[in-house]
């Protein structure tokens, strides 16, 4: 039951962004942006990056003059409720980037997630309301002491 909720977690929070490719001209302070570093760009970062790989996501906090500074979330740790991210801020040069993506809304993908999610809805009231499984087909002995109580079961 776990895995089905973490799944159906990352598709609704996944399927609400999309990236479209931009120009470091295009990009302003604040944007989520995700980067192909070239060779050399990434050769100069890799005492900063915990990965292997020469793509980065991070937020956009100050553009021009051809130089990007980027906040890169490094390492994220989860302690009960509470989540403590480090980041590291990164200046790469415009030359120093093979490819550039700004994060933006998909409005097709979040109504259709939003869709998905009525859908599963409406078929989980449809059987607590519809299904005769669990009911009895007489009346309880004795005088009814409990209040009735609504439970909503998700069929397996």
């Amino acid at each position: 039951m776990t895995r089905i909720r973490t799944a159906l977690a990352l598709l609704f929070c996944s399927a609400c962004h999309a990236y479209a490719p931009a120009s470091p001209a295009a990009v302003s302070p604040g944007d989520q942006v995700r980067a192909l570093l070239t060779t050399e760009q990434f050769a100069a970062f890799a005492d900063a990056l915990p990965t292997d790989d020469r793509r980065i996501e991070g937020t956009v906090i100050q553009a021009g003059h051809g130089t990007l500074l980027l906040e890169v979330p490094v390492f994220t740790e989860a302690e009960g409720m509470r989540v403590e991210s480090l980041s590291q801020r990164l200046q790469v040069q415009e030359v120093g980037l093979a490819d550039l993506e700004v994060r933006t809304l998909s409005r097709s993908r979040t109504f259709a997630v939003l869709g998905a999610v009525a859908a599963l809805a409406g078929y989980v009231a449809w059987e607590q309301i519809f299904s005769d499984s669990d009911r009895g087909s007489g009346l309880p002995d004795g005088p009814i002491t409990e209040l009735w109580r609504v439970v909503f079961r998700i069929p397996s």
